[in-house]
């Protein structure tokens, strides 16, 4: 480092080379003036966080002290802890483990523990510490920020061995790590002293880059969670959902020694009060009787608590309600809308891609239903599959959408018992082995009991090789029909 000083009122100038000063160097001390320096003024290590406390000892099961902890917001609502370990000359050779051995330790810390260290270290309430924390990171009382389990590690140093500086470039290669070198230099100018802090790894340019993939991440996940807002309001405007219909905790994530799932347990049970915002299902805990309204993704992480699938804080960071909330227990609302992943099918489509694929016999028997069941009061929606359209027949009644058959292209007909069990009357058993019995009428159709929670399916071919094969097929549909409607 060198100084310039104006020479009177010539143009030349006087360069003074600073060195650093030896003496100055050997009475800093870790936990006293270089610490002091890096409180007081984040920048020297890099910069871009708060101070939450120093010299931190309260790890379980060991009584190491971490020189600096930080924290830093990674986007609105989520935060990352920055460990900064101190060294004052360029000896160590271990800096980088002992770093990395501290970041393992504060890994698991959630917000509330963040909240009570700055509490401590900057000695103020804990009401306090969470406001200037809330503000700092976003979030907010129900929903509090998200501290990730990937700390920023700071090496600070007055310089650094190569056994260092080649450990922390292929930690940020191969793992991506958040690591980073910053070497800490004060020279001394007179009775003054001057400290200079540069960043030597990952330099500028990289760190840019890396910064940039980083952002077309978080980007990509933003568009997968507005797309997942969208959902809702298309579904419901497709009139695939309707407001006041009940939705189901899916299935599949309730483990066995939980309450056993049942589509009349109120603990998997929400109702779809809004298509909009934040807070469109309605849920009550059968514990305390308290109704809340819930985005997806929040209630679905209240469950996943619930049943121990998740700890420490709640927040819906890393859930797709869309995944868990179902119409069944096992049709999601993802499943449903198919969203970007299929095509648009209908009557058109739907009938040239059978006849293309299964021929004109079995196009003529599904056209026959198709047409059989129009003027009956089956609304006629269609799939999004990618690959192959289906036709699924609706009946409104007694305030229900009821759909017993779903028509492929590959030419089969799905009896939906897995839909129509949490649909009264079918929500009972015994109408459902009596939709069987029916179903079984069907000339060459043998189907065992266990298939009434599941889609079986009869090929369309059986049923353009006899004509009482769709007979009974129809008398079966007018036999659903009169169940569905009663009390209507």
């Amino acid at each position: 480092m060198h100084r310039i000083r104006p020479s009177g009122a010539s143009v030349g100038r006087l360069v003074e080379h600073l060195l650093q000063h030896p003496t100055v160097v050997a009475k800093l001390w870790e936990r006293q003036d270089l610490e002091a320096w890096v409180t007081s003024a984040p920048e020297l290590a890099g910069g871009d966080f708060t101070v939450v406390t120093s010299e931190y000892d309260r790890f379980d099961r060991t009584s190491e002290r971490l020189d600096v902890l930080g924290v830093l917001g990674t986007e609105p609502g989520h935060g990352r802890l920055v460990v900064v370990e101190l060294k004052r000359d360029g000896t160590s050779t271990t800096v980088d483990l002992q770093a990395i051995k501290y970041a393992a330790y504060v890994a698991a810390a959630q917000f509330s523990d963040v909240v009570g260290m700055y509490a401590r270290h900057h000695a103020v309430s804990e009401d306090e510490a969470r406001a200037a924390l809330l503000e700092l990171l976003g979030g907010t009382e129900d929903e509090p920020p998200v501290i990730d389990d990937t700390p920023r590690i700071v090496l600070v140093a007055g310089d650094f061995r190569p056994e260092v500086t080649t450990t922390v470039m292929w930690l940020i290669d191969n793992f991506e790590m958040d690591i980073r070198c910053v070497r800490l230099q004060p020279f001394a100018v007179g009775d003054r002293i001057l400290v200079h802090s540069e960043v030597i790894i990952p330099l500028p340019g990289a760190e840019q880059y890396r910064l940039g993939v980083q952002r077309k991440r978080r980007e990509a996940e933003h568009e997968q969670k507005a797309r997942a807002g969208r959902l809702l309001p298309r579904l419901l405007e497709a009139e695939a959902l309707e407001l006041g219909q009940v939705l189901y905790f899916r299935r599949d994530a309730v483990p066995p020694e939980a309450t056993p799932w049942s589509s009349q347990e109120p603990l998997y049970q929400a109702t779809l009060v809004s298509g909009e915002g934040n807070r469109t299902l309605e849920w009550t805990d059968p514990e305390s009787g308290e109704t809340s309204r819930d985005s997806p993704s929040l209630l679905a992480a209240r469950l996943l608590h619930r049943l121990g699938h998740r700890s420490g804080e709640l927040s819906s960071s890393g859930i797709n309600g869309m995944h868990y909330w179902t119409i069944d227990g096992e049709t999601s609302l993802r499943d449903l809308a198919a969203p970007g992943e299929g095509r648009t099918w209908d009557e058109q489509s739907l009938f040239a891609d059978l006849i293309q694929r299964c021929g004109e016999e079995q196009t003529r028997v599904a056209r026959e239903l198709y047409d059989w069941m129009r003027p009956r009061g089956w609304r006629p929606t269609f799939g999004r599959g990618k690959q192959d359209g289906s036709w699924i027949p609706v009946l409104a009644a007694n305030g229900r959408d009821h759909y017993p058959i779903a028509l492929y292209t590959y030419g089969r007909i799905e009896v939906q018992f897995q839909h129509l069990k949490v649909r009264a009357p079918f929500d009972d058993e015994h109408t459902r082995l009596e939709l069987l019995a029916r179903v079984n009428e069907i000339p060459n159709v043998s189907l065992g009991p266990e298939v009434i929670t599941k889609r079986p399916s009869i090929p369309l071919s059986l049923l353009a090789s006899n004509p009482l094969a769709l007979e009974q097929l129809q008398r079966t549909i007018e036999w659903v029909e009169d169940e569905a409607r009663k009390g209507a």
